[in-house]
């Protein structure tokens, strides 16, 4: 199955509302009037079950999974953490931002904010992983700042992509708890997506009209890992970015 080495994982799962859905968010209107996130968040996990996506014992993404360094004593879990036995070889994280998709108040990771804290979770990721691929989507009104891909001596050798992104639905969201909502000024043909690619896995780049072909790029990835390896999806949100790996099949 095309997702079967990847694993959904999140800060903060989002849940069902408590609270009235609310009509609009800082004067924008929802994607979808009548459906929350929550509620497209389990479609769409239930999806990318069929097609392979790994889970937690309840059927959901893994909570309290950080794509910043675990501190001693702290209360969640780093991405290579999640199986023994298996090597990390990919993570990939939509447009990072401080708030966690259940958004009960709670960040982790950077104090940064806006184009601050995607350089940083960026970074992060890239320590995170230093021998695998690194993927991060942001809307291009963020100036993320890139640093020399091979500073860190333990990492494999991996070439920095940036470029536009190949969408078939996806545009950068903002967390909310209530109904779903895009960032602010983010639209779908000016979404960036950046990588960190080891030169074996070059091969796997995908473009289509000058951009990166989301899809097709990562699914190509995860083909050739091998059995012992995996890919983790960090703050998944409603898994709108994960549909974007089967939205052509």
């Amino acid at each position: 199955m095309a997702l079967a080495k990847l694993a959904l994982t999140d800060f903060g799962v989002l849940r069902p509302p408590t609270a009235a859905l609310s009509a609009s968010w800082g004067g924008q209107a929802p994607l979808d009037a009548n459906e929350s996130a929550y509620v497209r968040m389990t479609k769409n996990v239930e999806t990318l079950k069929r097609h392979g996506a790994m889970v937690d014992s309840n059927g959901l993404p893994w909570e309290k999974v950080s794509g910043f360094a675990r501190a001693d004593g702290e209360d969640v879990l780093n991405p290579m953490d999640l199986f023994d036995g298996k090597q990390l070889r990919m993570l990939m994280w939509g447009s990072p931002h401080p708030n966690p998709s259940s958004n009960d108040g709670a960040w982790h990771g950077s104090s940064a904010v806006s184009s601050g804290y995607k350089t940083n979770a960026f970074e992060s990721m890239a320590w995170l992983c230093p021998q695998g691929v690194v993927v991060m989507t942001f809307p291009s009104k963020y100036k993320v700042e890139f640093y020399q891909p091979c500073a860190d001596p333990t990492s494999a050798n991996r070439i920095l992509i940036c470029g536009r992104m190949l969408s078939r639905a996806y545009i950068p969201m903002a967390s909310s708890d209530s109904l779903r909502y895009t960032i602010a000024g983010a639209a779908q043909e000016d979404t960036m997506l950046a990588m960190l690619v080891p030169q074996p896995l070059l091969g796997c780049l995908t473009m289509e009209d000058g951009k990166i072909d989301f899809g097709a790029t990562m699914r190509k990835i995860l083909q050739a890992f091998a059995e012992d390896e995996f890919a983790c999806a960090l703050g998944v949100y409603d898994c709108s970015l994960e549909m974007e790996l089967i939205a052509d099949i």
